[in-house]
């Protein structure tokens, strides 16, 4: 599992994707609506994702400010 974790006080009105992009393969991108609960997290799961370096990509809106956020993770 992938935990999504926002600023606080951005949980309650948050919309956005979060974004599973694997640079060796487009193909096996995955996009998640953002669902976060009261404390602005989430949990994504990672089931059927090929082992190997990922971009975690999270863009989301909070009122009317825009947000990104990039990390990169190894599944093994």
């Amino acid at each position: 599992m992938l935990s999504v974790r926002l600023p606080p006080g951005h949980g309650a009105d948050a919309r956005g994707t979060v974004t599973l992009y694997c640079p060796s393969d487009s193909r096996a991108d995955q996009i998640v609506r953002l669902s976060v609960d009261a404390s602005g997290a989430q949990q994504v799961a990672l089931t059927g994702l090929a082992a190997g370096r990922w971009r975690v990509q999270v863009e989301w809106e909070a009122g009317e400010t825009p947000y990104y956020y990039e990390q990169t993770m190894d599944i093994r």
